[in-house]
C-alpha cells in the first residue's frame, strides 16, 4: 500500500494539470504537446526508438522510450512522417501495474484531473483493442480540452497473450492533439 502512496504522489508531481484548459498545458516527464523531441532526446535516440505502426497509414509514426530516470518505465511520442523537427502530436507515459489498483488509481486521477479543468465531455467505455488481442480489454475515460483530449486507461491482457507476448498489466495516460485523434478516427486504419 505504502509503494501505490508513492506512486500516486509521484504520478501527480510529473503529470501537470493545474489550470489547464488546453492540451498545450499539460505536460508528462516535463514534456508537453508542441515541443520538439529534441529538447528531449537525440535524433539518434528517436530515429532507434520508432515503433512497428500498427496503422494503414503512415501520416503518423510512434516512438517509445524505455524511461529509467522518471515516472515512467514507458514514454511514447508521436510525430509526422517528415517533420525534421520532431514536434510531439501525443504524448503517453506507461507503468505497469496490476489491473486491480489500476483501476482504482485510474478513477484517483480521473478525479483529480477533472478538479482542475474545463471539460464537459467525458466517455467511460470498455475497449476490446478491435479483438485483436483475444480476451484482452482496456478500461478508458477520455476528457475532451481544448485543442485534445486526455486519455487515461487501465490495460487488462489476457493470459494467453501475457504469457506469449510477455505483455503487462498497466496505467496508462495519453495528451494527444485534436489533429492526431482525427487522424487516428477517420485515416489510420483505412
Amino acid at each position: 500500500m505504502k509503494l501505490l502512496k508513492t506512486f500516486v504522489i509521484i504520478f501527480f508531481s510529473l503529470v501537470s494539470w493545474t489550470k489547464a484548459d488546453a492540451i498545450r498545458d499539460f505536460q508528462i516527464e516535463g514534456i508537453s504537446i508542441g515541443d520538439s523531441a529534441l529538447d528531449f532526446y537525440s535524433i539518434d535516440t528517436i530515429t532507434s526508438s520508432i515503433k512497428s505502426s500498427p496503422y494503414d497509414d503512415d501520416e503518423f509514426y510512434e516512438v517509445e522510450f524505455f524511461n529509467d530516470k522518471g515516472t515512467y518505465k514507458i514514454i511514447g511520442l508521436i510525430f509526422k512522417k517528415f517533420d525534421n523537427k520532431y514536434i510531439i502530436y501525443s504524448i503517453k507515459g506507461m507503468n505497469f501495474l496490476e489491473f486491480g489498483k489500476c483501476i482504482k488509481e485510474k478513477k484517483s486521477i480521473i478525479k483529480d484531473i477533472k478538479k482542475d479543468i474545463n471539460s464537459t465531455d467525458e466517455k467511460n467505455y470498455r475497449s476490446n483493442f478491435q479483438n485483436q488481442f483475444g480476451n484482452s480489454y482496456a478500461m478508458v475515460t477520455d476528457l475532451v480540452v481544448k485543442g485534445g483530449s486526455i486519455r487515461v486507461w487501465c490495460d487488462n491482457f489476457d493470459k494467453s497473450h501475457e504469457e506469449a507476448k510477455h505483455w503487462e498489466d498497466a496505467i496508462s495516460i495519453d495528451l494527444s492533439t485534436e489533429e492526431f485523434l482525427i487522424w487516428l478516427d477517420n485515416k489510420a486504419f483505412n
